[in-house]
């Protein structure tokens, strides 16, 4: 069933959830929606209902608890990158999708986020390239790798 985002009748849609708490636990910003089953792909559009507690930081990540839950799930933008507490309000209503490939609630909304003051890595680490070793044996002034290709 296509979502009506525009037309102001979320009340009575199936897929509008209200948030029942909002807590910051640990180093995340915990968002908890009533327990339900939440299909893959399923769309679940969460109104944070309560007020944002003081203390959350540009680097506290946004994730989601079905219920009492003990399994906390992150909120994810369509490209894969973690939504921060600066970036939701409350009184707001976030589309989702569910994603139970990865675990995750995906942010599917028209309007973007606004940006973060998190601060990301600069690159990925780059990998580490295992040493060859080469054995010189008398091979006709070749050296052969410990691989077997020929060195020169």
């Amino acid at each position: 069933m296509p979502c009506n985002f525009i037309s102001n009748k979320c009340n009575n849609c199936r897929n509008f959830v209200l948030s029942t708490s909002v807590a910051l636990s640990g180093s995340n910003l915990v968002i908890t929606i009533p327990q339900n089953n939440y299909a893959n792909n399923c769309g679940v559009c969460i109104a944070v209902a309560q007020t944002i507690p003081a203390g959350v930081t540009a680097d506290t990540p946004v994730v989601i608890q079905i219920g009492t839950s003990d399994t906390l799930y992150p909120l994810r933008t369509k490209c894969g990158h973690n939504v921060y507490a600066e970036q939701i309000c409350t009184r707001k209503i976030y589309c989702t999708r569910v994603a139970t490939d990865t675990a995750s609630f995906i942010y599917n909304g028209h309007c973007s986020l606004p940006c973060t003051n998190h601060v990301f890595p600069a690159a990925l680490p780059n990998p580490v390239t295992p040493a060859v070793t080469t054995d010189t044996k008398a091979t006709g002034g070749n050296s052969v790798s410990t691989t077997g290709l020929k060195v020169d």
